[in-house]
């Protein structure tokens, strides 16, 4: 049941959660949709998305523009809900997280130890490590461009010792960046 003492507006927002594997974007997303009425995709699982938002989604994965980027978040606002698009992007694909968060989507970049993430990811035997291995070395390569990109909108949420954050605190970090898509009730 959500408490929260604001209601979301017609705008509503699109949180694309991305960042290391591993480090918690799907349980979060999930824990959105659960307790606050979020839609929750993964682009993991790109078969479960509605068609129309597939295609939308390809398009602008192959074409970076702002075009391409304001419809998907046209389509993914459509409903009236609040949205949590979990996307491990290939870092090569940074131009297109870019134009989708200059149409308006707010991107957060989930981080935390890179050997407890690895742990992490081997531990619930889905994947293949040198896919996680693979987005590593990407990830290094494109550094620069992805630290630019999410700006101030990082955050650990896999601890040290290899446990999460809890999922409230997460929440209070990130919800008062959406300050512009609530309103009082």
């Amino acid at each position: 049941m959500n408490t929260e003492p604001r209601s979301l507006q017609a705008a509503s927002p699109v949180l694309v959660l991305t960042g290391l594997p591993a480090c918690g974007k799907s349980y979060f997303a999930d824990w959105l949709r659960d307790t606050h009425g979020f839609v929750a995709y993964d682009t993991d699982r790109l078969q479960a998305v509605p068609a129309l938002i597939q295609g939308a989604f390809t398009r602008l994965c192959g074409h970076p523009t702002s075009d391409n980027a304001s419809a998907l978040l046209r389509l993914l606002q459509e409903g009236g809900q609040p949205v949590a698009w979990h996307w491990g992007f290939p870092p090569p694909l940074w131009r297109s997280v870019q134009a989708f968060q200059q149409a308006g989507a707010v991107t957060w970049w989930f981080f935390g130890p890179e050997s407890e993430a690895r742990r992490r990811f081997e531990a619930r035997g889905a994947g293949c490590v040198a896919d996680f291995t693979r987005q590593m070395g990407l990830i290094h390569e494109y550094r620069s461009q992805l630290a630019a990109m999410v700006g101030v909108h990082r955050l650990q949420t896999l601890r040290d010792d290899g446990s999460f954050f809890s999922v409230e605190s997460i929440w209070q970090a990130i919800r008062p960046r959406l300050s512009n898509f609530l309103v009082q009730e």
